[in-house]
């Protein structure tokens, strides 16, 4: 545990206190205890909702955010491609939801705001829209200035049937002239081979193209991804999701020389890898929606090294047809671990009665489930989590077929997060950082009311405790003339004991099995009372070859439990095995607790047959 103790005095210095004997000393301690690694609960609130009263109008298909008014102010864009049959955009005040625009086109049913992107384009300081058009005969992209609705420019495609804007990204500067440049996506070129075509954003003339293989689909999405070869110049990536049988790929592209710098490849077939891209300081998180686990088809999401393209953790979702990884968004640090964590939509989930969709709130770094957002209210079929932005504390969720205005006109909810308290410290002791006024020579600290114990001042103060939960430690400043301040406090929950696992019904080990099988296991904790206890379930399921562990979620690797499947629980976690052929599996269980503690693994072992 770290913590900040602030003493003062009323004494100016050292030397006044020695002879200012009779003076009154003030001392004010304030300890903040913030651990190296534990978990903050978060939850969030409906702040407010903008509701669509056009029918079958789409509205929270896309969303872009941006001071768009020159008020200081960042506001939201979004798309609604099949208003009226011919589409338009509405740009509203973040805060207040006022309205400040409404951008329309006058072509019918080509889907006016299917994409948004948010960019400076003349050059004025206050940020346009480049907004896709993507069903007309060639598809076009529009730049326009918000305010007064006036087009900037307009980029146009010669390619009958390419889709054309279906996907367009600002993606810094390719040319190195300041100004931003753009890359937008044609997945239906050639055939649906596709493509993506960069644009000069200064003279909006071409300046390099991409093209995928026939049938791929390359160009759907794409995103920026900052300046990931240090050459100064903007980077971008786009997916082919249905490479490889829908296997799929995402590639990593220099926006300077319009080469390849990486790619990454799916490994399920009907999996529309990269459906989804986002990237955050050295991880690239890609959606993969149709992603299946044993018999269910849930969708799910693998995160990647921007280095290396090396997999770090993958989340397969819990509800079946779910569509998990279908939009994505990496937020800032909610459970307080110091990484950012990810938000991926389901908007196909079930999480009730009905299918209205969802979004779940996943921890950076190792992919855990923190929390799910499901919708307030909202009717079967409203695919809430469809699309994703952030403003601050909003978490902001597009419901594009949402009922409530008028049936599929479409929804956008503004998601308030609220932070909570961190449940549990991982260890026992920890280490204290201090800053004092001069006057102040030591400290005295203690433990659940036992003896003071006298320290000198120095910038860091090791503290125990005496074992696992809720103590309060109390802290005093006193200074050279003996003087003690008011005693400040605070309490700390210790968890360090790890958590039981235990199979409650299995298969005999080395058994031979015959279709589905029910298997039960429980996790359990010895501090399950307070506010630590488990958290989580974790699993993993193998296929013993000769030439180590493949695992279920199809990445081969040799070294054991590269990552595990989470899930939430505070009792028994039931499994029923997957139908998935002849071979000897391997399930692997442990539990988590409040501080994430892992505990130990138990297998089983089993032999399964067609």
């Amino acid at each position: 545990m770290y913590a900040t103790i602030v003493a003062r005095d009323n004494l100016l210095n050292a030397s006044s206190a020695s002879t200012e004997v009779s003076a009154t000393p003030w001392a004010s301690l304030d300890v903040t205890i913030q651990p190296d690694y534990g978990r903050i609960a978060t939850q969030t609130t409906e702040r407010t909702a903008i509701t669509s009263t056009t029918t079958n109008g789409g509205f929270g298909s896309a969303l872009a955010i941006g001071d768009f008014d020159g008020d200081g102010d960042i506001d939201l864009a979004i798309g609604q491609p099949a208003a009226g049959g011919i589409g338009s955009v509405a740009v509203f005040d973040a805060m207040t939801g006022g309205s400040i625009a409404t951008l329309l086109s006058g072509n019918p049913a080509e889907q006016y705001g299917a994409a948004l992107a948010a960019g400076d384009f003349d050059g004025n300081g206050t940020m346009d829209l480049a907004i896709g058009e993507p069903a007309g005969t060639v598809g076009q992209v529009y730049l326009v200035e918000v305010t007064s609705s006036q087009q900037i420019a307009r980029l146009d495609s010669l390619s009958v049937g390419g889709a054309f804007g279906r996907s367009v990204a600002v993606v810094g500067d390719f040319t190195g002239d300041g100004q931003v440049d753009l890359a937008v996506g044609e997945p239906g070129y050639n055939g649906g081979a596709g493509r993506v075509r960069q644009y000069d954003g200064a003279t909006r003339t071409e300046t390099d193209t991409v093209n995928g293989v026939s049938g791929d689909r390359f160009g759907e999405p794409v995103v920026a991804i900052g300046d990931l070869n240090g050459d100064g110049r903007g980077d971008w990536a786009a997916a082919a999701t249905l490479a490889a049988s829908g296997s799929g790929y995402v590639s990593l592209v220099s926006g300077g020389t319009a080469i390849e710098l990486a790619r990454i490849n799916g490994a399920f077939a009907g999996s529309w890898f990269g459906q989804a891209i986002t990237v955050t300081d050295g991880l690239i998180a890609v959606g993969a929606p149709g992603a299946a686990t044993g018999a269910l088809r849930p969708g799910g999401v693998a995160v990647f090294s921007t280095t290396d393209t090396t997999i770090v953790w993958a989340y397969w979702g819990d509800l079946d047809g779910a569509r998990l990884g279908s939009a994505l968004l990496w937020t800032d640090d909610l459970n307080g671990d110091g990484h950012a964590d990810l938000l991926a939509g389901a908007p196909e989930a079930a999480p009730g009665a009905t299918t209205q969709g969802a979004v779940y709130v996943l921890s950076g770094i190792d992919g855990r489930l923190l929390f799910r957002i499901d919708p307030d209210g909202s009717a079967s079929g409203s695919r809430f989590g469809a699309t994703l932005a952030r403003i601050g504390d909003d978490i902001i969720i597009g419901a594009p077929d949402d009922d409530r205005g008028a049936s599929g006109a479409g929804r956008v909810s503004l998601q308030k997060l609220r932070r909570l308290a961190r449940q549990a410290f991982p260890t026992t002791s920890g280490t204290l950082a201090v800053t004092a006024t001069p006057a102040v020579s030591q400290l005295e600290v203690r433990i659940n009311g036992g003896p003071w114990q006298l320290t000198p001042i120095s910038s860091t103060l090791a503290v125990t405790t005496p074992a696992d939960g809720v103590h309060n430690v109390e802290a005093r400043g006193v200074d050279s003339e003996g003087h003690r301040g008011s005693v400040t406090n605070t309490t700390v929950r210790i968890d360090l004991a790890t958590p039981v696992t235990a199979w409650i019904s299995w298969p005999v080990s080395a058994t031979t099995v015959s279709g589905s099988t029910a298997l039960t296991g429980a996790v359990t904790d010895a501090t399950s009372s307070g506010s630590a206890g488990m958290l989580a379930a974790e699993w993993s399921l193998g296929l013993s070859t000769t030439t180590g562990w493949r695992w279920h979620n199809g990445y081969a690797v040799t070294a054991p439990e590269p990552f595990w499947f989470t899930r939430e629980t505070t009792g028994p976690v039931g499994f029923t095995l997957p139908t998935t052929g002849p071979g000897q599996w391997q399930i692997r269980l442990r539990g988590r607790d409040g501080a994430w503690h892992a505990g130990p693994v138990t297998s089983v072992l089993y032999e399964q047959t067609p």
